[in-house]
């Protein structure tokens, strides 16, 4: 899929609206007092296919600066998990 078709962009917005969604369930939003929104996000999945062949699947929110994304996944990588 090309970063920028229309299935690519609607995959994306789906995405975005189902993290909204989870965030509202479990995440931030939930325990914050104040208002907060999804900003930015970026998502890597592994696949296998029947054979054992590995895929990834790598998307992130639009507008997403590449530096930005690396910060992203550092800090999702290297953070204290709870």
């Amino acid at each position: 899929m090309v970063a920028n078709s229309p299935d690519a962009v609607d995959a994306r917005d789906r995405v975005h609206d189902l993290l909204v969604e989870l965030a509202e369930l479990i995440g931030p939003a939930a325990a914050s007092e104040r208002a907060v929104w999804l900003e930015e996000w970026t998502l890597v999945a592994a696949w296998v296919d029947e054979r054992g062949t590995s895929h990834l699947t790598r998307l992130m929110s639009a507008h997403l600066a590449p530096h930005r994304r690396s910060g992203l996944l550092h800090a999702g990588l290297h953070a204290c998990w709870e």
